[in-house]
């Protein structure tokens, strides 16, 4: 299977609809139940695979996990779905790599895929409603849900960042200030990236906003340690 997967960054990219197209695919789908049934609710709820990436990255549980890494930092991707068999097993993020690998001082040239997966997998059925995938993602603290079939093939993958886009569309929330962070963690400039690791580690975030004195000066972010570590301890096979 090829690694083709997007990264939540690549928001304007192809796999990612618009907001005009979410739009259309609301008014759509609000068009075929209302031709079938009576609707009796004023929401008509988009499902996963309306959303979905069909094109996921993926990787095998007993491949090298440098390997892995690296083309999750080289390809900007922020996942590997781990498939053996054809059956979902595993998924890599960038935070099982900044939690298992870089907080922890381990080498990635010792380890194997399977070493640093998070397992079991929360998955989701393709006829879910976004509003159901955005309550699992929200219950249990994750950014990404593999989308299986009846008979627990992996058919796509919806995000986070997919499940947000298209729940703002519906208006739920107006305004920043409404689900933003308050407690924000920082650290010093001149502080090492060992405890910035296990301060992120330790937290469960994703992301350090760096400050020199009073003023910040930039954000440390797991994707950064994938694209600077990774290159600085392997070489990517030709």
């Amino acid at each position: 299977m090829p690694i083709t997967e997007d990264s939540d960054e690549k928001i304007g990219m192809e796999y990612m609809a618009s907001d005009d197209k979410i739009r259309e695919l609301i008014k759509n789908r609000a068009q075929d139940i209302s031709s079938s049934c009576l609707v009796t609710s004023s929401q008509v709820w988009l499902k996963v695979k309306d959303l979905m990436t069909t094109d996921v990255a993926v990787v095998g549980p007993e491949q090298s996990m440098a390997t892995a890494a690296t083309v999750m930092a080289d390809d900007s991707l922020s996942s590997l779905v781990v498939v053996d068999n054809g059956t979902v097993v595993g998924i890599i993020t960038e935070k099982d790599f900044l939690e298992r690998v870089v907080a922890k001082g381990k080498s990635i040239l010792d380890m194997k895929v399977r070493d640093v997966m998070s397992y079991p997998v929360v998955s989701i059925l393709p006829e879910a409603t976004v509003l159901e995938a955005g309550q699992v993602v929200k219950d249990k603290h994750i950014k990404r849900l593999p989308v299986i079939d009846g008979d627990k093939k992996l058919v796509g993958i919806i995000t986070q960042t997919d499940l947000i886009r298209v729940l703002t569309s519906y208006g739920m929330w107006r305004e920043v200030a409404e689900i933003m962070t308050k407690d924000v963690a920082t650290i010093q400039r001149d502080a090492s990236v060992a405890e910035a690791a296990s301060i992120m580690a330790s937290r469960g975030i994703s992301g350090i906003v760096v400050m020199q004195a009073e003023k910040i000066v930039g954000v440390l972010t797991e994707r950064d340690f994938l694209k600077r570590v990774v290159p600085s301890t392997v070489t990517r096979p030709a």
